[in-house]
């Protein structure tokens, strides 16, 4: 069980990130959707969303501007979606 410490720096990354040095956010897809998207875009850094599997929200991740990475075990899906959204899409990674 997280504790509540690491249950709030997971909400509010922002020290993390800056005291670890990272170029990069890794959340899990409803992390980010509740607050770290945001906060990764507002920050200008990239953000990788794991694991994506259902249609409706890999078509959300995929769209511009939305994740510089998806991770997903349905990566065909993914790329036929991608291919649909355009090639501006997030990256898949199977």
């Amino acid at each position: 069980m997280a504790s509540p410490a690491g249950a709030r720096s997971a909400a509010h990354p922002g020290p993390r990130l800056t005291a670890s040095g990272a170029n990069l956010l890794v959340a899990n897809q409803w992390l980010a959707l509740l607050r770290l998207a945001r906060f990764a875009r507002r920050a200008d850094v990239p953000l990788l969303v794991w694991t994506v599997d259902h249609p409706v929200a890999l078509r959300y991740w995929l769209r511009p501007g939305r994740a510089w990475l998806v991770t997903t075990n349905r990566p065909e899906q993914a790329l036929a979606l991608r291919s649909a959204l355009g090639s501006h899409s997030a990256t898949i990674l199977p």
